[in-house]
């Protein structure tokens, strides 16, 4: 599979790669990696699977939860947004709607990072 080479440090590769559209990034010894260009790569999908995990898995510690069709709906209704014609004159109302809705606010993310470190 294709990766990209994020940092090299002696025998070990912060790799970047997608799998099934999730980007990951993990961390591979060197002799797993066929280099193709400057950052550039290539390694085997086990292998990438077997690397140490990077970064926080934010998909465990914030919740979407409550962003469902119908909260969807009211939050465009609420910007203005009842017909297609709304929407089309209205890219922006239609933009702030969605961020109104998927909104996790700083906090949130910081409070994540907070109990990821923890259980580290």
């Amino acid at each position: 599979m294709k990766v990209k080479v994020v940092h090299q440090k002696s025998q070990a590769v912060l790799v970047e790669y997608s799998l099934e559209g999730m980007l990951e990034r993990v961390v591979v010894p060197l002799n797993v990696v066929t280099m193709l260009g400057d950052k550039a790569a290539e390694c085997d999908v086990d292998e990438l699977l077997r690397g140490i995990p990077f970064g926080i898995q934010w998909a465990n510690y914030l919740s979407m939860d409550e962003v469902t069709p119908e909260r969807m709906q009211n939050v465009l209704r609420n910007n203005g947004i009842w017909t297609a014609e709304d929407a089309e004159r209205n890219p922006r109302a239609v933009f702030g709607a969605i961020q109104q809705a998927y909104s996790t606010s700083l906090a949130d993310v910081l409070k994540a990072a907070k109990t990821a470190r923890k259980e580290k």
